[in-house]
């Protein structure tokens, strides 16, 4: 993986890229809530060329930017602005550019406590690309392909509203683009539970009544 980035980092280096951002793919931006809103870095990192820093990198909504860490014990601690819950199907996706080759060890953490870190690596083209050669068409030798990988918190088995995401990106093993959450807000009870709640309450309210 550490050739694949460095390969990524020198073809990057040596030409100015055609910026792709989230609303290039609706696909994606017209379900994704919220990108991640700061970063807090513990690492050294490298960035590319068209965005000094990771906060720009993982914040903005360009997919050709991008951030990765060649240390030992490298990490990102991502907010999106409020929290993410676990719905139904996707609740996060992180975006690549390069290669599709990416194993990512994520954390939960809600109200300091964490979850146990988890590794995805299974990740899929999104049928966009960095357009380098400015053809207007995927697949050029000098394209750099868009990959993502969604993130359902099923497999963590949490429950409560998520406020900071962990991504551990040590030894060059990920090179996060984009991050994005899908469910940033609670869903309301549908009209018939409340109903229903609201029906057993006025039950015992009137049987209490009764007993008096």
């Amino acid at each position: 993986m550490k050739k694949i980035v460095f390969g990524l980092a020198l073809i990057i280096a040596t030409k100015t890229s055609f910026a792709i951002s989230i609303t290039d793919m609706p696909g994606y931006a017209n379900d994704i809530t919220a990108l991640a809103s700061s970063v807090e870095l513990t690492g050294d990192y490298f960035f590319n060329i068209e965005s000094p820093t990771a906060v720009a990198n993982l914040t903005d909504d360009m997919a050709s930017s991008w951030a990765w860490s060649n240390s030992g014990a490298a990490y990102m601690d991502l907010a999106f602005g409020g929290d993410i819950y676990d719905l139904s199907g996707t609740d996060l996706s992180i975006f690549f550019v390069g290669s599709g080759g990416h194993s990512v060890s994520l954390q939960l953490f809600s109200g300091g406590t964490s979850t146990k870190a988890k590794t995805f690596s299974d990740v899929s083209y999104t049928g966009y690309c960095v357009d380098n050669d400015r053809n207007g068409v995927c697949g050029g030798s000098i394209d750099d392909p868009i990959y993502v990988m969604d993130v359902d918190f099923d497999s963590f088995h949490v429950f409560d509203p998520i406020d900071t995401i962990r991504i551990d990106v040590s030894k060059g093993s990920a090179v996060p683009s984009l991050i994005g959450a899908y469910h940033t807000s609670a869903v309301p009870l549908p009209l018939a539970v409340w109903l229903f709640s609201s029906g057993l309450a006025l039950l015992g309210f009137v049987a209490r009544k009764r007993a008096d």
